[in-house]
């Protein structure tokens, strides 16, 4: 992801933030949104402004002027990655064994990340006047248990005020398993906070307004649990989608080298193999990249398309490497993501694949005679071919481009 594309991103998180919502980075993988947000993260290190290169950045004007985080200071900065056991216990409050007074064991309610970062900001005798939350892979946990009853304070209408004012909305939390203190009912019990002291919340507690939350979300991961829509609409969904043209940028190709290419193989002839086999791996990725996602998206959907990122590799490899770095991708890297998302339709990953129609010369890109896709020969699983130094890299790769779509 270039500054310029960052920084939009960074630019729409705040605008969401500033209106009381939460934001969600969606896309594919390789599409840039754990990059941005981790971009967001480091630059609010204590930082005032989110410092954009305004030589690198097409908005010249909002770069030149910083982002301004609509956030007080001091704030501080959490980054949490969401997974199948990650828990509300360990998000919001949970109750941990503890030594009891005269021996023996006792349960006490500890807090979790989250509700530990808003203590910090309502805390008067804290100075932190705000707290960042950064989620990655929201959807990796089950995120509405995860989040539980402080779904309802994504919304920052049911928070306290902003200003430290009355907000007649803002609905007190009630925590599970926290009682009132002994003797004095206007606080909560003690609870654990993370650096070990102890915490009697008043009662009753409004969630803090200036807790500013940001997400990432994977659209194709089918292993991953679905976003609870009670949730999904508490967020404002901000989509990165898998762009060409940011990897013709990184390597070096501007939109009409990249028409011209894409122009001269698809009027090519396909009998004359120097006319369909470009010469430029650069040219090549660009096309390939495009040419996939064309085909996914008419089979299966824009949500599972490839991102420009998957081919940072040929980005970093000096030039005279790069039909090499472009080989080894599409066998480290594209065929398996091809494979996974093809999962349980064959015909159309052979489709794809051009594995009915194989080039005149050079590989196709599963060996035919072993592949269950055009028949099985052979009681040997389909072995992909690798093209990572083959002769025939190139050929075989462009001769995918040949046929229509894209």
């Amino acid at each position: 992801m270039t500054n310029s594309q960052t920084s939009d991103v960074v630019g729409r998180i705040f605008s969401s933030w500033k209106r009381g919502r939460a934001a969600l980075l969606y896309g594919p993988p390789g599409t840039g949104k754990t990059h941005a947000m981790s971009e967001l993260f480091s630059s609010l290190d204590g930082a005032s402004v989110v410092t954009v290169d305004p030589r690198e950045t097409a908005n010249q004007a909002l770069s030149e002027a910083h982002l301004l985080p609509p956030i007080p200071d001091p704030h501080v900065r959490e980054w949490i990655t969401f997974h199948q056991s990650y828990s509300y216990e360990e998000f919001v409050v949970g109750l941990r064994p503890a030594p009891a007074v005269g021996g023996g064991v006792t349960l006490q309610p500890r807090m979790g990340r989250l509700l530990d970062l808003a203590w910090r900001v309502s805390d008067p005798s804290d100075p932190i006047a705000a707290a960042v939350l950064c989620i990655d892979e929201l959807n990796r946990g089950n995120a509405a248990g995860i989040f539980g009853e402080l779904i309802t304070y994504l919304d920052a209408d049911y928070r306290a005020d902003a200003a430290g004012g009355t907000n007649p909305l803002a609905i007190p939390m009630h925590l599970p398993g926290v009682g009132a203190a002994s003797g004095n009912p206007s606080e909560t019990e003690p609870l654990i906070a993370s650096d070990g002291s102890r915490v009697a919340l008043p009662r009753p507690w409004f969630f803090p307004h200036h807790v500013y939350i940001v997400a990432s979300m994977n659209s194709v991961d089918r292993s991953a649990i679905p976003l609870d829509s009670a949730l999904a609409r508490r967020f404002d969904r901000i989509e990165l989608r898998a762009d060409p043209l940011t990897l013709a940028r990184w390597l070096g190709l501007d939109s009409g080298a990249v028409d011209r290419a894409r122009t001269t193989i698809r009027s090519a002839d396909s009998a004359n193999e120097e006319a369909w086999t470009l010469k430029s791996a650069e040219e090549c990725a660009v096309l390939l990249l495009e040419h996939l996602n064309y085909l996914i998206g008419e089979d299966i959907g824009d949500d599972f398309q490839l991102g420009h990122g998957l081919l940072r590799p040929v980005v970093d490899s000096p030039a005279r490497e790069r039909w090499g770095a472009l080989g080894r991708c599409w066998d480290d890297v594209l065929l398996p993501q091809l494979q996974e998302r093809y999962q349980g339709r064959p015909d159309l990953l052979a489709r794809t694949l051009r594995l009915a129609d194989p080039p005149p010369s050079g590989p196709t890109l599963i060996a035919p005679d072993t592949s269950p896709l055009m028949g099985r020969t052979s009681g040997r699983r389909a072995q992909p071919v690798l093209l990572e130094g083959h002769p025939d890299a190139g050929r075989a790769l462009c001769w995918l481009l040949m046929q229509p779509g894209g």
